[in-house]
């Protein structure tokens, strides 16, 4: 049983009051934090394999549920280019988990935080907006 954390009563409030386009900043923020990880614990000269492994499966589940949050509907062209973009950046994140080696994770994490600074500029766009509270996810500005 977890005791009373008020980090994580804050973190809790924060992804529930957060609109669509600040909770998927926060997901590109754990991508990326993630992949971080990996790739500092692979520069180590004894890396600890389960921190790597774990770290890349998270960085690989959030990008997934980037993924399948897209609305094909209404991002038509756009969702497709990142639904492509999102199955290549799991690819390369297979990869490089499978030979525990950093490869082009460090394109990746750029590639992440130029998409991460563009939703955040969506973001702040879009607060003042009513509406924009969460209820369900999809992309879609």
């Amino acid at each position: 049983m977890t005791g009373f954390s008020p980090q994580n009563t804050y973190h809790q409030n924060r992804i529930k009051t957060a609109s669509q386009s600040e909770l998927i900043v926060m997901l590109y923020d754990g991508a990326i934090r993630n992949l971080e990880t990996a790739v500092e614990e692979l520069k180590t000269e004894k890396p600890k394999l389960d921190v790597v492994n774990n770290a890349f499966n998270k960085a690989s589940n959030i990008i997934t549920e980037l993924s399948a949050s897209l609305d094909f509907t209404q991002g038509g062209e756009v969702a497709t280019h990142l639904f492509n973009l999102y199955c290549f950046f799991n690819s390369e994140i297979v990869a490089a988990n499978v030979g525990k080696k950093i490869g082009s994770i460090p394109n990746i994490i750029e590639m992440l935080e130029d998409l991460r600074r563009a939703w955040k500029v969506i973001a702040s766009e879009t607060a003042s907006r009513p509406g924009d509270r969460y209820e369900g996810f999809s992309v879609n500005g």
